[in-house]
């Protein structure tokens, strides 16, 4: 009787432990519910904007920007193959400028001879007209002249002679310029839109990996759905374990009064073994039940805990896919648009370079035109000195004959004189046919560049229009872009965050698996010191018939029959295969009257 008492002494404390953990679960189960309907809003808003994302990738409007821009970049590779064309054109008449220039020196030394020839004619004059004295007075203005046609040669020769080596030294550097500096434009510009092709392909990728990201948002958006009943369901456990525990707590409360009763009144030994039999077999029994509920709030909770953070982690890799799949990380200035845009802005500026060399050229062959003018000019002069030294000759030859035969000598020199004029005017039509050649082609060449060069210009004036809408729509695509990304990533962020300061908080299934160890730890050792003095019978199901039937769920009832068959005999397996089956829940946990959450 006295072990009566002490066993009733020992239930009673776990009664209160088992109420209080009953009520232990309801604060957190409420505050994961009552962020449920939170947590579901913001992981839709990611949703949404992921589709947002997706959606301004794969519009019309997406489509007709790459379509333009494949068409500039068409316009803009025309334009540069008709600049180097053009270029190929003018460095080609610039070479045969320099080659006829090189033709202008035998006509060139041919005027030095003529030079020197002049000044010894005229100094021999003199010194024939000192040497007659009286006679000579007439020949020596003759010679004044002859030197004085010297020194006009000489001049316009000099003259000559420097323009054509000032042009040929500026020909020859714009040519070493221009050339390279086209090269190296035009490599620079075939680079850029090459890697304009190669974006264009990445763009239609973009597409691609965007209409998957598509799918993969409503496979996102399904499976956190998922989620969120797998957790209402999870926290349907809370009903489960309150009601188990309150059927425990009814069982062991109406142990507690059987034991009163017995120990009430005077008991023979068949009735005292009979009392300690059902102790052992309602404390083995509520054990199990205990057991098993704390089992299941565990997985429930478990369950719940994972759910939530697979909705964090959804979003997180939706997230990420779509930042990998518009090569972005959520700022304006790094993503694969910015790079698209910076490509078109640098070709623009390669475009313009390109026309700065074009038009450097047109004032090349402007300067050589000039250049040509003033040569032919000096030429002219010298063609009147072919004249001037006809005249000179034919007066001399006039006044030798006056002279008689002292004038011999003098007329000598003024077939010298004379001879000279038929030498200055072939030389002086050559070199006048070799400038007006030059002329002609740069002429030609200066009419048909301005022509090119004004067509080229509007075309590039046209294409810097377009190339500037163009950079503008994609700063506009990529700054929603960016935009989007930001929110985003940070609705993402701020859905993870929430969900981790809720769950690193839930610790109910701790709690309660505290105390209910401490329950079970007293309850078995009744059932240990009751099964020493009075071992478990076949008898169990009949004598525990009554607490059966207030069972509300099936995992209470198969923890029942499984207790009931291992003190029947059953095979250890087949037990053991009942107990693990009342631990998973079973077809139908939530039996009759579960109060959903």
């Amino acid at each position: 009787m006295e072990l009566l008492t002490q066993w009733r002494d020992r239930i009673l404390p776990t009664i209160d432990i088992i109420k209080r953990t009953a009520g232990t679960t309801e604060d957190e189960f409420l505050q994961i519910g009552a962020r449920l309907q939170e947590f579901y809003a913001k992981s839709q808003e990611s949703s949404r904007l992921a589709h947002r994302l997706v959606d301004l990738v794969s519009d019309d409007d997406y489509h007709a920007l790459v379509a333009g821009l494949r068409r500039m970049t068409d316009e803009m590779a025309e334009y540069l193959e008709a600049s180097r064309l053009q270029n190929r054109e003018s460095c080609d008449s610039l070479e045969q400028v320099l080659e006829l220039l090189e033709t202008v020196s035998q006509p060139l030394a041919a005027f030095k001879k003529m030079d020197k020839t002049l000044r010894m004619l005229g100094i021999s004059t003199k010194i024939e007209s000192a040497r007659l004295g009286e006679a000579g007075n007439g020949f020596m203005s003759l010679a004044v002249d002859v030197g004085k046609l010297s020194c006009l040669v000489r001049e316009k020769t000099d003259s000559i002679r420097i323009q054509r080596e000032l042009l040929g030294s500026v020909l020859a550097k714009h040519l070493q310029v221009g050339k390279a500096s086209k090269l190296l434009q035009t490599k620079e510009a075939c680079s850029m839109l090459n890697a304009a092709t190669i974006s264009f392909d990445e763009l239609a990728d973009l597409n691609a990996r965007c209409s998957s990201c598509g799918e993969l948002a409503g496979q996102v958006s399904g499976e956190v759905s998922s989620s969120i009943s797998e957790v209402v369901s999870s926290l349907q456990i809370h009903d489960m374990m309150r009601q188990q525990m309150e059927h425990v707590s009814e069982a062991l409360e109406r142990l507690a009064c059987e034991v009163d009763t017995t120990l009430a009144i005077e008991c023979d030994d068949e009735r005292l073994a009979a009392a300690v039999g059902q102790v052992g077999d309602v404390c083995e029994l509520q054990v199990a039940q205990v057991q098993n509920a704390t089992n299941e709030l565990h997985e429930a909770v478990v369950s719940a805990i994972d759910n939530l953070h697979d909705i964090g982690e959804r979003q997180s890799l939706l997230s990420c896919e779509i930042m990998n799949a518009t090569g972005s990380n959520g700022a304006s200035e790094n993503s694969f648009f910015t790079d698209l845009r910076n490509v078109f802005s640098d070709l623009g500026a390669v475009l313009r370079k390109c026309a700065e060399t074009d038009r450097l050229f047109f004032a090349t062959l402007g300067k050589v035109a000039e250049t040509i003018s003033e040569i032919s000019g000096f030429v002219s002069s010298i063609e009147e000195v072919s004249t001037e030294i006809n005249l000179i000759a034919l007066n001399a030859q006039i006044r030798a004959a006056h002279t008689g035969q002292d004038g011999v000598a003098l007329g000598v020199l003024a077939e010298g004189i004379n001879s000279l004029s038929k030498v200055a005017a072939p030389q002086a039509n050559e070199l006048l046919r070799t400038l007006s050649s030059i002329s002609v082609l740069t002429d030609t060449l200066v009419s048909k560049a301005e022509c090119e060069l004004a067509v080229l210009g509007e075309r590039l004036t046209g294409m810097e229009e377009k190339s500037d809408k163009t950079v503008s729509s994609l700063e506009q695509m990529n700054e929603k872009i960016s935009r989007l990304l930001v929110d985003l990533v940070g609705s993402v962020g701020e859905l993870n965050e929430d969900i981790r300061q809720l769950t690193s908080g839930i610790t109910v299934h701790y709690s309660v698996a505290e105390l209910t160890r401490s329950v079970a730890c007293e309850l078995n050792e009744v059932v240990s010191q009751a099964r020493e003095r009075v071992p478990a019978t076949n008898e169990f199901h009949e004598n525990l018939r009554h607490m059966a039937s207030r069972y509300t769920m099936q995992s209470e009832r198969r923890i029942h029959e499984a207790i009931a068959r291992r003190h029947s005999g059953a095979a250890e397996d087949s037990v053991v295969n009942s107990m693990e089956y009342a631990d998973s829940g079973g077809d139908s946990e939530f039996g009759d009257n579960v109060d959903l959450f």
